[in-house]
């Protein structure tokens, strides 16, 4: 599910010299795109400490919620595990010929993966805790270009398939692999990407 301003953003705007500017509101202001597979994520980023300090990109995340699709039977094994995530300082590429399966952003910086379930069953969701990423500071660093990305990984629980003919399809060993994206559609010095945003809305999974 895609960022909503109008719904989660309190936004105001600042004049300037390149036109007026949306600044972030309080609220949940980074969330990854609705599917019917994978875990959603939404998350409430305190935009106050990013900056705070010199060598770091302090990132607190002050609530959030991570939810799995779908319907799961009873008394069945979760169908996912061990969730963890990680922050990106992204910045945007220049290249205007990109292959379809790389990100359209280039990560300058990570923090470590934080560890937020240890399963997650379908249809439910999980009120994430405060959570802190501390992303190493680069040099150069432009507060007004760079931006936010999350990625969750972890493992999707897979089940046995049986074809009309009567031939079944084995679990594969191991179960398969999660990665989800959540992109922030808002720069580090508090302000909205209005060509991001507007490109979210549109293909969010070509955007992030």
């Amino acid at each position: 599910m895609l960022i909503k301003l109008a719904a989660w953003f309190g936004i105001t705007t600042l004049a300037g010299c390149g036109g007026a500017r949306a600044r972030v509101g309080p609220g949940p202001n980074v969330s990854s795109e609705s599917s019917d597979y994978s875990p959603t994520i939404q998350l409430t980023v305190s935009l106050t400490p990013l900056l705070s300090r010199p060598d770091s990109i302090v990132v607190l995340i002050d609530s959030g919620a991570v939810k799995a699709p779908g319907v799961q039977p009873p008394k069945t094994p979760a169908a996912m595990s061990n969730l963890y995530l990680t922050a990106f300082l992204a910045t945007p590429t220049r290249s205007p010929v990109r292959d379809a399966s790389t990100p359209p952003w280039a990560a300058v910086a990570e923090s470590d993966s934080v560890h937020i379930a240890d399963s997650l069953r379908l249809g439910e969701t999980q009120r994430l805790p405060a959570l802190r990423f501390a992303v190493p500071r680069p040099q150069p660093f432009d507060a007004s270009v760079a931006s936010l990305v999350f990625r969750i990984t972890g493992k999707a629980a897979t089940i046995e398939i049986r074809l009309a003919d009567g031939r079944a399809i084995a679990a594969a060993a191991g179960g398969g692999k999660i990665r989800v994206y959540a992109c922030a559609d808002w720069t580090l010095d508090g302000f909205v990407l209005e060509r991001r945003r507007k490109a979210l809305r549109r293909a969010y999974n070509a955007a992030c």
